[in-house]
């Protein structure tokens, strides 16, 4: 393959696609970060038929009067006699009426043959009358057809009268469309074979609404059926109000009700009379009879009937609006020229020779459209004309296949093609072929079916009704079956069961718990989410389906998800462990099924420092769970965590064994296993196997374990301090929650604690509102996320008294049905039975996170087409190509850059004054953005346009400083990351935008404990996506944020903090950390924990204020600074026992930087000034002293409190105790404010 030359400005890149940028991974990207956690926008259900009618009941009236032709009326000679394709004057007057209406009614039986048909030949006003009101009667709520044909009788008058007769048929009797109304009601069809018609329909309309307002103004509740009529009746009229019926002696005399019951003869004679010329050996006797039958599609009349239905259905659709096709083409169960000709070529030799015919190729031609279609369309903005043929192409089992491959594949384009699908009518084909045993269709149909459960949830009712789970059951155990296709059976499975008691009873019936816990272990992480959330559905509130799920142990199958590399499957196995931990109204809990509860609450415990806010947000909903069936025990809980002495009087509950350590927990990738919990164990020791047997005296749930209990509330207190807003929040509702409802002595009814023969008098039960002096109403605090000082930001090591509210909660996470001040109401000790069952009675409303409903959005859209940001010709391809195209140019000019001869760094490039005092400046490695740290708060500088791009506090009155920064992403879609001193890390969206979004925040270290100086340090590599995180603690903590978890712990072996954190570019897995004690040392991530160190350096002696392992001249070399003034270099490829030791000062350096791949140094001087030296393997060498902003004459700086270099350039910014910001670089000033 030819390489391709790609310019950008004034360079020229050969093979853009060979550039390293292009195996970049990219961090914090995913769906679940850039999509708000809420379900598809569901579209009401306009597809289906919201009243589907049948035409039971069906009135011929026929005012023919043969022989007498009507006085308004002047026919031509010859003029068109036929009436149901019968000449009316081969025959007497009187026969021919019977003939007649004899054979509409066999057309009519064509369409609907279970009817009641009923004939007034040239009827009387008082005929007519009694049949009507005799139809409605028997139809009750169905629809009635009358069927109007006035050729024998004056047109109708302007007044809305058509006309009969007489009983002597001496007169013609105008009839009222008013009473007629007022006899059929409503629902009715009616057909007007007349001339003028239209003006019958007007008539109808007006008499209609004349109606509506006198019932309205009436009042009258006898006559409501017939408000409406309007929307509930469908007029049929053959010509306009001022129109005359066709005279054509060729036509029929009735051609539109020809046209309405004998669709394929009045088309086909249409078709003879506009040809000038039939096919050769094609005679009209031949046209008129057309072998075989409407209904069977291998006829040449069945072929011609079934592609008439497509063309009619096309039109229709692609003419009418939604809910008029709905109501006229689904509701009522009742490119043409180049098939008939196909067909009609070969009546000859059907007719004389008996030939086998031959079926047309239309459908095949309209496919083949459909398809071009497919490919050129990307969205589906308007439906394709030929939907409704793909539709009619269902019927034919030799290309059933085909069509279903056609029909899913633009069921993929998205929500819009799948309404538009269901809208023309695939709903019920679809929902027939489940019960197919076709193996070939398995794959195409769940397809199909994932698609349409996606968009409208509402389809599990009818599913269940035909039986079609078991298809799906069927498929998930199919191990044959391709995984992706068991995928979605698994979500179609999930979908039925969710929140539908019907589809959750029969879905256990076919074992669906067992088959779902089998195949937890799947290598593919979206089965093993799917899997999780169906179980997780199927018992939620399902008390036989949670008693099997005891038998089978399911809890502890699912625990080894909750270490799961997706951060979506860790979220899915807390769902489906919370939902089996609530309760609903009327569950009735079993001595067995409580007994799992405690050792599945500390369990989940271990995830309260998940690195997913997902996972954090449904492990609160989980936790929820265990506080409404134990609220009373939390209660103690919230006493002793709020003051401990106030509750020492009480008597406590005793404890529940429960196990606290998670079961087989999963070894990391690393070797290493997640601690769980960053808070001490309960102080009664190691929990121990759940006990198998539980009292369940007088109704009451047994307590919980009181050390567990209270581990699990200061679980809530540190999740109410989340930094992730949307965590704190939640946890903080339910905090409050409790405590309100423990300050206003309010209990929940039939939940109480119990001791093992304790009566119900001696229950304990929690003191009045005046023995809480210590409960006091928590003050608004400054932000779900405050953390004022050690306590607040870790209660588990020091609770303090209450939680801080936000100063604009979101509606509360559950609610209860009792008030505050409603009194108490005694547990009735009838409702026990006999096996121990718990009734939970009325139980407290939960919010759900919208997790489940988020990830039904992946099948609701395509799951085949390109992404945008790999179609090479798409605008994201080409902006990511430009991108990187630009980072190698940069890439490139560095090289010669930090290569080139020595210079001075003392040309200003930009200068700015902050209100703040900046305390950390990092530059992007590509654009011209320059990010400045202040301790609540950040900004984002345009350095070559001298403005502002933006100012974001970090997190809003959050009391954590930052202490570190770091771009993720740079060479593509970058962002921005942020570390606090109380050990959280924010990652900000769009922060060039006047309002950047909070992607993700998680604690990174939660042991963290700020001091006056340092605070948390990390190091982030791209390659790998890890970020190093350390401070104030005892370990070097690894995050992968692709998996988003904790994978390593490394012990730093050191009793100072750490200070600076720095990886190698030759070898990722190496890390360098700098202490408090002038210590370094050198890690391997590789290795166990315990034996991570491959070297200590002890050749500082003070605090190490950074440290580098470059790479210059292609020799690797580590240069460290302390604040002694002391700069150390190492040569890896010597030896790490001695260092080169040069001084940069007698006084103090409390702030330095080096450039990554420059041989420069940078210190800051109490003098104020900044040195800028050359680092080589001579030794150093001063190259300037910047004192001034712009040379000797301009101010003087201020004392500098932070230094950075850029990644590539040779640019230094300075950030002073003045608030003012300066870059040097060697280049020529361009910008200075």
């Amino acid at each position: 393959m030819d390489k391709v030359s790609v310019s950008v400005g004034p360079f020229e890149v050969e093979d853009p696609l060979q550039l390293s940028d292009w195996s970049q991974p990219l961090s914090f990207m995913k769906s679940r970060h850039i999509e708000k956690i809420e379900g598809e926008v569901l579209q009401q259900e306009s597809w289906r038929a919201k009243d589907k009618m049948k035409t039971w009941s069906v009135a011929l009236v026929m005012c023919m009067n043969f022989g007498v032709d009507p006085p308004d009326v002047v026919k031509t000679v010859p003029c068109a006699r036929k009436e149901c394709w019968i000449d009316p004057l081969s025959m007497s007057a009187h026969k021919a009426l019977e003939v007649v209406s004899n054979a509409l009614q066999k057309q009519y039986e064509r369409w609907q043959p279970r009817a009641r048909y009923k004939q007034l030949l040239d009827p009387t006003t008082e005929e007519v009358r009694k049949l009507c009101i005799a139809l409605r009667k028997n139809a009750k709520n169905e629809r009635v057809l009358f069927h109007y044909n006035g050729h024998g009788v004056p047109k109708p008058t302007k007044n809305g009268e058509i006309w009969v007769f007489n009983k002597d048929f001496t007169q013609y009797i105008p009839l009222c469309v008013y009473d007629l109304q007022g006899w059929l009601i409503s629902p009715a069809i009616y057909v007007y074979d007349c001339s003028n018609a239209g003006v019958i329909v007007e008539s109808f309309k007006n008499f209609a609404r004349q109606r509506d307002s006198e019932i309205f103004l009436e009042n009258n509740s006898n006559r409501i059926n017939m408000i409406g009529m309007l929307e509930n009746c469908i007029q049929m009229a053959a010509c306009g109000k001022d129109e005359m019926l066709p005279m054509n002696p060729k036509l029929p005399a009735d051609l539109f009700t020809s046209c309405l019951t004998t669709p394929i003869k009045a088309a086909v004679l249409w078709y003879s009379l506009h040809k000038r010329k039939l096919v050769e050996g094609i005679t009209e006797k031949m046209l008129e009879d057309i072998p075989g039958r409407l209904n069977e599609r291998r006829t040449p009349l069945g072929e011609l009937n079934w592609i008439f239905t497509a063309i009619t259905d096309t039109i229709a659709w692609n003419t009418l609006p939604r809910d008029l096709f709905q109501k006229f083409f689904r509701q009522d169960l009742l490119a043409w020229d180049l098939a008939l000709d196909s067909i009609i070529s070969q009546l000859p030799a059907i007719i004389e020779r008996n030939a086998t015919f031959e079926p047309s190729q239309f459908f095949a031609h309209q496919l083949a459209a459909f398809q071009v279609w497919l490919i050129s369309c990307n969205e589906p903005r308007t439906p394709p004309k030929e939907l409704p043929i793909v539709l009619q192409y269902l019927l034919s089992q030799a290309h059933r296949l085909q069509a279903l491959e056609l029909m899913g594949r633009y069921l993929d384009l998205g929500p819009e093609a799948v309404h538009a699908a269901l809208a023309v009518g695939i709903f019920p084909y679809v929902l027939k072929l489940l019960g197919s045993s076709l193996s070939e269709l398995q794959p195409i149909l769940v397809f199909i079916w994932a698609k349409i459960m996606a968009v409208d949830p509402s389809c599990q009712v009818d599913v269940v009704k035909d039986g079609g789970h078991c298809y799906f059951i069927q498929i998930l155990n199919d191990h044959h079956m391709q995984l992706e296709y068991r995928t979605m059976a698994a979500f179609v499975l999930a979908m039925i069961v969710n929140k539908y008691t019907k589809g959750q009873e029969e879905c256990f019936k076919n074992d669906i718990i067992r088959l779902c816990l089998q195949q937890l272990d799947n290598p593919t992480a979206l089965y093993r989410q799917w899997l999780a959330l169906c179980l997780g559905r199927v018992w939620r509130n399902f008390d036989a389906a949670k008693r099997h799920a005891v038998e089978m142990s399911a809890h502890t199958r699912l625990y080894p998800l909750l270490w799961d590399e997706n951060p979506e499957v860790r979220t899915a196995a807390v769902f489906a462990l919370g939902t089996y931990l609530s309760s609903g109204p009327g569950d009735r809990l079993t001595d067995s099924m409580l007994s799992t509860n405690p050792e599945i609450g500390m369990t989940l415990l271990s995830l309260v420092t998940d690195g997913s806010p997902l996972v954090r947000k449904e492990l609160v909903l989980a936790l929820h769970g265990l506080v409404l069936l134990y609220e009373r025990d939390f209660q103690f809980a919230a006493l002793r965590a709020s003051d401990p002495d106030s509750t020492t009087a009480l008597e406590e509950p005793p404890p529940v064994v429960v196990m606290v350590n998670p079961p087989s927990e999963p070894a990391t990738p690393t070797g290493d296993h997640p601690r769980p919990y960053p808070f001490p164990l309960p102080a009664e020791g190691p929990a121990k196997t759940p006990s198998p047997q539980l009292p369940m005296a007088n109704g009451f749930i047994p307590s919980f374990n009181s050390a567990s209990c209270t581990q699990i509330w200061k679980g809530l207190i540190f999740l109410a301090t989340d930094p992730f807003p949307d965590v704190a929040t939640m946890a903080h509702n339910i905090i409050g929650e409790v405590r309100d409802r423990l300050r206003h002595g309010a209990v929940v009814k039939n939940i109480g604690i119990i001791s093992p023969g304790m009566s119900p008098k001696e229950q304990p039960v929690p003191p009045a509102v005046s023995s809480f002096s210590t409960l006091r109403k928590p003050k608004p605090p400054r932000t779900p996320q405050h953390s004022a000082s050690t306590q607040d930001m870790s209660p588990f090591h020091a609770p303090g008294p209450h939680v801080p509210r936000p100063p604009k909660p979101k509606p509360a996470v559950f609610s209860h049905n009792k008030g505050p001040d409603e009194s108490d109401e005694e547990v009735d000790d009838e409702d026990d039975d006999d096996n121990g069952s718990v009734d939970t009675g009325n139980q407290l409303n939960v919010k759900e996170t919208g997790f489940g409903d988020w990830c039904c959005k992946y099948f609701a859209h395509s799951l085949t087409r390109t992404p945008s940001e790999c179609d090479k010709a798409g605008d994201s391809y080409l902006q990511r190509e430009y991108r990187f195209i630009r980072n190698h140019l940069i890439r490139e000019e560095s090289y010669k850059h930090c290569l080139a001869p020595k210079c001075k760094l003392s040309e200003p490039l930009f200068v700015s004054n902050e209100e703040h005092q900046p305390a950390l400046l990092r530059f992007h490695p590509y654009t011209p953005h320059l990010a400045v740290m202040y301790r609540k708060s950040w900004s984002v500088w345009d350095v070559e346009e001298g403005k502002k791009v933006c100012t974001q506090p970090n997190l809003p009155n959050h009391m954590g400083k930052i202490t570190a920064t770091e771009f993720l992403n740079p060479h593509d879609i970058s962002l921005l990351l942020t570390g606090l001193d109380d050990g959280s890390v924010c990652v900000w969206r769009g922060y060039c935008e006047t309002t950047p979004t909070l992607v993700t925040a998680w604690r990174g270290l939660t042991d963290m404990i700020p001091t006056a100086k340092g605070g948390m340090v990390l190091d982030w590599e791209q390659s790998t996506g890890l970020l190093y995180a350390s401070g104030n603690v005892k370990h070097i903590r690894i995050w992968d944020t692709h998996k988003e978890m904790k994978v390593h712990d490394m012990p730093t072996g050191v009793e100072s903090c750490v200070t600076t954190l720095a990886s190698s570019m030759e070898d990722p897995a190496l890390c360098i950390a700098g202490f408090g004690d002038g210590s370094i040392k050198m890690y391997d991530r590789r290795l166990p924990p315990d034996n991570s160190v491959v070297h200590t350096l002890q050749e500082h002696t003070t605090w190490i204020t950074c440290i580098s392992m470059q790479t210059y001249s292609q020799n690797r070399r580590l240069l460290s600074c302390s604040t002694s003034g002391e700069v150390k270099l190492w040569d890896p490829a010597i030896s790490y026992s001695g260092a080169k030791t040069f001084n940069l000062s007698s006084r103090t350096v409390s702030v330095c930087g080096i450039h990554p791949r420059a041989p420069l140094l940078a210190c800051a001087l109490p003098q104020p000034s900044i040195k800028i030296f050359h680092v080589g393997s001579g030794g150093m060498e001063e190259l300037n002293v910047i004192k001034y902003v712009d040379g000797f004459m301009g101010q003087k700086i201020a004392q500098p409190k932070c230094l950075a270099f850029h990644p590539y350039k040779v640019w230094l910014a300075a950030g002073g105790l003045d608030g003012f910001i300066y870059i040097y670089s060697t280049e020529k000033k361009q910008a200075v404010l």
